[in-house]
């Protein structure tokens, strides 16, 4: 990449470039707004800003930097403060960040893309891209997902229903078992992503929990109460259960959660699921359950008129099926990277060692009813923002940003 921009800048700084020659061998594009296209766009503000400035003081006007982010926000693996802030350096510095596009080709002049699934595609001309917006999925890995799905047709639904889920890597359990495997086949790392039904094979479970009048349909104050009592569980339920209490306007009474011990009956009836998501050591352990992204209320509101199909004040059992499957979508994978990985590889080594497992289902059952799911603990991340600025999120700490956490970055670069 040094070399790339320096060569662009000297073809640039050529006496027969004309202002649209170096407009556009000028212009960086940078793809993807994770922590390497962050550090990435950093970078070249840096440079722009200082060595461009001393060695090239005519084409200074020329330069611009883009980002380009599928998503809304940048660092979206990070607490929103960082994002926040790493969307105002980046404006003050003027690198244009372009949230919401998805780039679709890139041809040898120009970038193209568009906002959204529905919008126009645009082009962006460009003299370097850098493409820092992850790979396409091993061809291994597709074809090993197409024959589990093949094995279990017709055997298991809820498998096949997660096998077909629209991410990248091979779904697993938390004991990091293959879905549809029967115990016999294990994936870590990038090639696996944790489950994500949390919810949905409880649905009718839940469901009867909260029926409390067995009529078949759950109202919107059973819901609430619902949501209230299991957000302990599945933290995911979180959001909705908050929704609810400012949406359903209606007297407690003798209906009060606090009185009415369902709060108690959903907790004796996931005692054991319960117990299973308290077996973090520590606030900076993590399981998949708990990793949770927030949903905006209009986003809830929507869901909730998605799936009252039949009746706007109640639903059935299907229904609640629907709309727990929106409820799974706010579970978070664990991120991509070498963290997570070697931590995951500690864990299947204990859990091989134990000399139990043997290919055979009943012993992957007998296995993982005495070991604790798999739990990552989460050291801290962090990102360089440009003109010794840096942005750390840590464990128990919380987010740190500004000159403070640069010396700290620039402390960990040159020990």
């Amino acid at each position: 990449v040094r070399q790339k921009v320096t060569d662009l800048f000297e073809m640039a700084s050529l006496p027969n470039a004309t202002k649209e020659d170096r407009d556009r061998l000028l212009s960086f594009v940078v793809v993807g707004g994770g922590p390497t296209g962050v550090e990435v766009a950093a970078d070249l503000v840096d440079f722009a800003e200082r060595d461009a400035i001393d060695l090239y003081p005519k084409l200074r006007e020329h330069i611009k930097i883009t980002l380009v982010n599928t998503g809304n926000f940048l660092l979206s693996t990070y607490d929103q403060s960082i994002s926040k802030t790493c969307m105002e350096v980046f404006k003050q510095k003027g690198v244009e960040v372009m949230a919401g596009c998805r780039v679709v080709e890139v041809t040898s002049e120009v970038v193209k893309m568009k906002r959204g699934k529905e919008g126009e595609i645009f082009e962006l001309p460009y003299g370097c891209v850098v493409w820092a917006a992850g790979i396409k999925e091993n061809s291994l890995t597709t074809q090993f997902k197409a024959s589990l799905i093949e094995r279990n047709e017709g055997i298991s639904e809820l498998n096949v229903k997660s096998l077909k889920l629209p991410v990248q890597g091979i779904v697993t359990d938390e004991h990091l078992g293959v879905r549809g495997s029967g115990g016999s086949i294990f994936a870590l790392g990038d090639a696996a992503i944790v489950r994500h039904d949390r919810t949905e094979p409880f649905a009718a479970k839940l469901f009867k929990a909260a029926d409390l009048n067995g009529n078949g349909e759950l109202d919107l104050p059973e819901l609430r109460e619902l949501f209230t009592g299991a957000a302990d569980e599945f933290p995911q339920l979180k959001d909705y259960a908050d929704y609810l209490r400012e949406a359903v306007k209606v007297p407690w009474g003798e209906d009060d959660i606090g009185k009415t011990g369902l709060a108690k009956v959903i907790a004796d009836a996931f005692r054991l699921q319960k117990l299973a998501f308290r077996k973090a050591l520590s606030l900076t352990n993590q399981q998949v359950g708990d990793r949770t992204t927030h949903k905006e209320k209009d986003i809830i509101a929507a869901e909730f008129d998605q799936a009252l199909v039949h009746d706007k004040s109640s639903m059935n059992l299907e229904e609640f099926r629907l709309l727990l499957e929106c409820v799974d979508k706010n579970l978070q994978p664990f991120p991509p990277t070498a963290q997570v990985a070697a931590q995951q590889g500690k864990y299947l080594a204990d859990l091989l060692s134990q000399g139990v497992l043997d290919g055979a289902q009943e012993s992957y059952a007998e296995t993982v009813r005495s070991a604790s799911v798999f739990s990552y603990f989460h050291k801290g991340s962090l990102a360089y923002l440009g003109g010794g600025l840096a942005a750390f999120d840590l464990p128990l700490i919380g987010p740190v940003t500004g000159p403070a956490a640069g010396g700290g970055f620039e402390g960990f670069q040159n020990p």
